[in-house]
């Protein structure tokens, strides 16, 4: 599954508000993939279209705090496609679903 991917390291677990405090005030709706797991097995989500609009929360979050030039940028690229891949093979047939997350992707310097 995603956790096993290697680019998908910095995705693991929630952002460290001690070692990158601006984060918090830039991204509005945080999420990674340690609490969509939480999520995952609590039966929080009741459609893979809530599932979605999680996992696009880390990459668009990602793409908005990082610049286009950093590995981190890049490893959500990668992430994204590598997840893609995995829903058209649980779900041949079917779209992605639209992503509802309302994050734009360009980064803003914080004020």
């Amino acid at each position: 599954g995603m956790k096993s991917l290697k680019v998908s390291w910095p995705f693991q677990e929630e952002v460290d508000r001690k070692v990158v405090p601006e984060y918090y005030e830039i991204i509005k709706e945080p999420m990674d993939f340690g609490t969509m797991l939480k999520k995952f097995n609590n039966n929080t989500y009741k459609t893979k279209e809530a599932f979605h609009h999680d996992a696009m929360l880390v990459f668009n979050n990602c793409r908005k705090f990082n610049k286009k030039d950093t590995s981190y940028y890049r490893c959500a690229e990668d992430t994204q496609k590598e997840y893609e891949k995995l829903l058209k093979l649980h779900f041949p047939g079917e779209p992605i679903p639209p992503d509802t997350t309302n994050v734009s992707a360009t980064a803003e310097p914080p004020k």
